[in-house]
Parts: C-alpha cells; sequence; structure tokens
C-alpha cells in the first residue's frame, strides 16, 4: 500500500494505518492493490478533496471487488438497523478478543443480501487446529450479533441462524470431537463401538452443549454490556456508510483490545 499511495496524497488516519490496510486486503495481488489506490485518488479528485481519506479507500474497494451490489441504503430503516447493530456485536467481539477484522460488508444483490463480517485470519487456517481458548474466542464472536440484537433493540430475529448453527457445531466438536472441555470427559466420536453407545453418548454430549451454549452467550452478553458506548459506535459508523474496514475500526478504537 505504501508503494502505491506514495504519489497521493493521504490523511493521517491512512497513513497511521497501513499495515492494518495491508491484512484487510489479504488474497488481493499487487495490481490489485494498485486499481484500489488509483480508484481512491479518481474519489478524492471528483469529491474535491485534496487528500484520500478511509472512505475513497473503502468505496475504491468495493468498487473493485463487490462489483453490481447496491448498498446499505437499498434496505428500509428498520431492517438497515437491526442489521448494523447484528454486525457490530461480531466485529466489537472480535475486537476485544485481540483478532484483527478485514471488513465490514452490507450490501444487497440482485440475487440476495450480502451481509458478513470477514476477520483477517479466517482464509489462514482451516480451523482444525483449535485450542479451548480459540475456540471460545469463536464461541463469543457467533453470539456477539444476536446478543448485540438483544441489548440494543430489546428482541432477537431468526438472522443470527447461520451464527447459531455454527457455534452448537463448535461446541459438540468442542466436546466430542476434540476433548477440549476436560471437565466433561476427553471424548472422541468413536462411532466403531455402536449405535448404542453413540445413542447414549450423543445425548450426555447435547446435554453439556447446553449448558456450555449458555455460559459462552451469557458471557458474550456482559462484555458487550461492559462496552456498550464501543458498540454505539461501531453500529451507528456502519449504519451511516454499510461498509467498516479493519482500518478504520482500528483508527475509532485504537489498536489496544482487552482480552475478552
Amino acid at each position: 500500500f505504501e508503494h502505491f499511495l506514495s504519489k497521493y496524497s493521504c490523511e493521517d488516519e491512512v497513513l497511521s494505518s497501513l499495515d492494518v490496510l495491508a491484512r484487510e486486503t489479504i488474497g488481493c495481488t499487487g495490481a490489485d492493490i494498485e486499481t484500489i489506490c488509483n480508484e481512491a485518488g479518481i474519489l478524492a479528485i471528483r469529491g474535491q478533496r485534496e487528500k484520500i481519506n478511509f472512505a475513497d479507500l473503502e468505496d475504491a474497494y468495493d468498487n473493485h471487488l463487490i462489483q453490481g451490489c447496491k448498498r446499505l441504503d437499498d434496505f428500509d430503516k428498520t431492517e438497515k438497523h437491526r442489521i448494523a447493530v447484528h454486525e457490530s456485536g461480531h466485529v466489537l467481539m472480535a475486537h476485544l478478543s485481540g483478532i484483527p477484522i478485514a471488513r465490514v460488508i452490507v450490501a444487497k444483490s440482485t440475487s440476495d443480501n450480502a451481509t458478513y463480517t470477514r476477520l483477517s485470519n479466517e482464509d489462514d487456517s482451516d480451523h482444525t487446529n483449535l485450542t479451548r481458548e480459540d475456540l471460545e474466542k469463536r464461541l463469543r464472536i457467533n453470539y456477539a450479533g444476536r446478543a448485540a440484537e438483544e441489548l440494543v433493540l430489546g428482541t432477537c430475529c431468526s438472522g443470527a441462524y447461520a451464527d447459531l448453527d455454527e457455534a452448537t457445531s463448535l461446541i459438540k466438536r468442542g466436546v466430542s470431537g476434540y476433548g477440549l472441555f476436560e471437565e466433561y470427559g476427553v471424548l472422541c466420536s468413536a462411532k466403531t463401538l455402536g449405535d448404542g453407545f453413540d445413542i447414549a453418548r450423543d445425548r450426555e454430549v447435547y446435554e453439556m452443549a447446553k449448558k456450555l451454549s449458555k455460559k459462552y452467550y451469557e458471557q458474550t452478553v456482559d462484555t458487550l454490556l461492559a462496552n456498550l458506548d464501543k458498540l454505539e459506535m461501531i453500529y451507528k459508523e456502519v449504519e451511516k456508510t454499510g461498509v467498516l474496514s479493519g482500518a478504520r475500526l482500528s483508527f475509532m478504537l485504537g489498536d489496544n483490545s482487552d482480552n475478552a
């Protein structure tokens, strides 16, 4: 980024976060980054600004990688607010867990809605070599969208289905596949032991999973409740622009994060 932006004048918030910008564009080629920087320069000129700002880089990124999508304004007001709150829960919990955010995108295509929070390390791991701490962080991040809706809106909706499905799968694997919760026994699937054993084991795992899901969901709610000012700051930004980069988040909240 530093090389391709060197021919442009940039706002301080851009120059101070080049490492975060690099993480945000993991997977992009040099040509991609050059195109994004050049597009950002054009957007700054069109906006009659002397320096490139974050909005220019974010818009250039979207124009290059998410072509053809409509923006947040195409959602109705209520839906827009709920989506912004939900995604901001994921963002804040990841930030507090020390996991860098690559990007938050809220857009609407002709076929479906595209709303997601991408972590900087999502493409760097196959998620098989997890420690218990890794798994706990991922559970809290998954639960944080629904928890944010509960805290800010007072209600939850079915939009958290995919998050809850992934969290449930993680808990089941953590208990009965990975042996990460020693207090419940070091279990493994062991399908070769017969159906009778599997039925009994699955019932036990289900009861364990219920307790764990309640525990980590409550932890998530408590953490977000203690950081409501940061949650509000993030969802207002997402609701306003429909896009939040990791670099922008770091500039808003600072690079130091408290472990969740």
